[in-house]
């Protein structure tokens, strides 16, 4: 059994994407205007993904403390070959930081890896968790410049700014 499908198995399908081609945000910014934001997905020949949104709601045993509830957009398990990559992603639409929600899906992939090693699943340590923030503001400024760069992403302690206009898996592993 493959990682990915590991990860699957043990995951309700109530929180798997219907939408498994591209990241889409719909809220308000700070003056309250609606808006979208939506990056497609690109993948390689190799890859095999599962994409994941939680909601503050899925966390039923928590109290409702500030923050205590927070949770990135996203959660990308990608398998490619042997190793298994687990992308979270906070899409902003500003320069507001998403560290906190990053953190705290961090932690939560970590207990999702070790509850299936606990249960007995067959996965091993070729994993990596790595944090992504999306700026829209980010990557239409830099969008000029970065269209012509083809280099993977440089992670500073697992985080990065994501500065392309698409989410081109192979620059994220």
């Amino acid at each position: 059994m493959s990682k990915l499908s590991i990860i699957e198995s043990i995951l309700h399908e109530k929180f798997k994407v219907s939408n498994q081609t591209c990241l889409t945000e719909n809220d308000k910014d700070q003056k309250g205007k609606v808006f979208t934001s939506s990056y497609k997905i690109v993948k390689g020949n190799n890859h095999k993904y599962g994409l994941y949104r939680y909601s503050s709601d899925a966390f039923p045993y928590f109290s409702d403390i500030t923050d205590l509830k927070k949770m990135c957009d996203y959660i990308l398990f990608l398998e490619e070959g042997k190793y298994l990559h687990v992308l979270i992603f906070e899409l902003k639409k500003g320069n507001d930081s998403a560290r906190k929600q990053l953190k705290a899906a961090k932690v939560f992939v970590e207990y999702i890896v070790e509850s299936a090693k606990r249960t007995g699943k067959l996965i091993d340590d070729l994993i990596t968790i790595k944090m992504i923030r999306v700026s829209e503001v980010r990557i239409h400024k830099l969008k000029k410049r970065v269209q012509k760069e083809a280099n993977a992403i440089n992670y500073i302690d697992d985080y990065c700014d994501y500065p392309y206009p698409a989410i081109y898996l192979e620059r994220l592993t």
